[in-house]
This record gives C-alpha cells, structure tokens and sequence, in this order.
C-alpha cells in the first residue's frame, strides 16, 4: 500500500495501489506522467494531479500540428479500434443516431465516426490546433476551442456527453462530471 502526493478527488484517500509511470507514447510529450489507483474507491488517475501550468506544458499550443505530420489515412484514424469500440458502446447505450458531445475530442477523428453513422455532433477542444483541424479538415460542425468544466456557458445539448482521456487530468473530475449532466 502506498500514499499519493494528493487526495483522491473522489473520496479523498491517500491510499493506492504501486505508482504506475508512463510517458505519452501517441505524441511523445516530454516528460513522465504517473497514475495511481485509490485503494479507497478504485478511481485511476494521475498523481500528482496536474496544475493548469503543468497542463499548459504538456499540451503545448503546437501538439495538435503532429496531426499535419501522421503517415496514416484520416480513414484509419477515424476508423481506429478504439473510436469503434466507442461508437460500439454508446450503440449499445444510447438510442441513436441522436445528438453527441465529446469533451475532449481532440482533433475530432471520433466526432467524424459518428457523424458518418447519422449522429449530430459537438465537440469541446482545449487546443486551438486540434479543435480547427476538426473543423477545416474533417468538417466536423460545433468544435469548440475551449476549456471545460470552465468555458461551460457553450450551453450545448446533447442525447450523449463523452469524455475519453479526459478525467484522469482533471483537478475536479466530480465538478466536470456534474457539469456534463
């Protein structure tokens, strides 16, 4: 049994199980980030949790132009393993086509899925780069550049609100969650 560096911002425990470190292996982001499970209540994320500053650091204003660099069709990274896994799993959740919003959509290859499959789709991107390559080359409609929980006066409805990579680098994953309802 271990202590983190910070509270579970669920429960608030010290205790989890052996640190995990890692390092961004999509887009090769300096640095080590490390996750944690709390023995409390079983929530994974990372330990420490990230500044705003940190943040800023690991998601430069630049991180998104990789993107422009990728050897892969845009096909392939729509049609990824995991965003079909997604698109299964609200297939199986959610009556649909209906409308959908992804926080966190990053360049939109997800919001691009499902809106090949009849949905009507939104997005909420932090980084300016992704959030216009979403719209100039994939011509994914309602990709907002902005921060959230706190940029949340968007006032975007929608049948289904997604998060995926997102939580886990919240200050306050339960304020975002309410927010998200």
């Amino acid at each position: 049994m271990n202590t983190t560096a910070s509270p579970c911002p669920l429960c608030n425990s010290t205790l989890c199980g052996e640190p995990l470190p890692t390092q961004d292996y999509n887009w090769k982001t300096p640095g080590t980030f490390t996750f944690v499970q709390c023995s409390a209540c079983g929530l994974l994320r990372q330990d420490p949790i990230p500044t705003p500053s940190r943040i800023a650091e690991t998601y430069p204003d630049d991180y998104g132009e990789a993107l422009a660099r990728e050897t892969l069709a845009i096909t392939a990274k729509i049609n990824s393993r995991a965003n079909l896994a997604r698109a299964a799993l609200i297939r199986k959740h959610a009556v649909g086509p209906g409308s959908i919003c992804d926080i966190g959509c990053g360049p939109g290859f997800f919001l691009a899925l499902m809106r090949s499959r009849g949905w009507k789709t939104a997005g909420i991107e932090p980084l300016a780069a992704s959030a216009q390559y979403a719209q100039e080359v994939l011509g994914v409609d309602s990709v907002f550049n902005s921060r959230w929980p706190s940029d949340a006066d968007l006032k975007i409805r929608a049948d289904v609100v997604c998060m995926f990579h997102v939580l886990e680098h919240l200050r306050d994953p339960v304020r975002a969650l309410k927010s998200a309802g």
